[in-house]
């Protein structure tokens, strides 16, 4: 399976969830390391925090260009790091709770709801659900007995080749 690179996850990190201005160098700096270079991004790397914000913003955007990257879309940032996620719950680095609460919120990100996702994730759901009632209090829990499981990754794996992630 393949899964996007960590350039690419950072980026789509960035894009969805906002990287503080004041977080900037330290990205630069992890780039530089990396093997990146830029005189923006060495530029980027020796800022303080007490940098101007949109002075960093500046640095930062024009970092991107002179390495030839473009942010990605909401959309395109939300399918690389669902295949992300879901490459970690292949090698056991995730649950499947963790699995299915992070692709719910990587589905839903606002401007980007992908309808087929939604519906392999709410079909898991209605067939995890167990109601309990004790004490004339009813519970909900979710158990994912082995063969929903395996239609669950079919299904995924599935919307992942209908999915291609763009690396930078």
């Amino acid at each position: 399976m393949e899964t996007p690179d960590k350039f690419s996850v950072r980026l789509a990190r960035i894009k969805l969830s906002g990287l503080k201005s004041d977080k900037y160098p330290f990205f630069a700096q992890e780039l530089i390391e990396s093997g990146f270079d830029s005189p923006a991004l060495y530029m980027l790397a020796a800022s303080d925090d007490n940098e101007v914000p949109s002075l960093l913003d500046q640095y930062f955007k024009t970092a991107l260009k002179e390495l030839g990257f473009e942010f990605p879309s909401k959309k395109e940032a939300s399918i690389v790091l669902i295949h992300n996620t879901y490459f970690r719950y292949c090698q056991k680095e995730l649950s499947i709770e963790e699995l299915l609460s992070l692709c719910r919120r990587y589905s839903g990100i606002d401007g980007y709801h992908d309808k087929s996702l939604f519906y392999i994730l709410y079909r898991m759901d209605e067939a995890a659900e167990y109601w309990s009632y004790e004490n004339k209090k009813a519970y909900v829990e979710y158990v994912y007995p082995e063969e929903l499981v395996k239609g669950f990754e079919q299904e995924m794996e599935v919307w992942l080749m209908d999915n291609p992630f763009v690396e930078q």
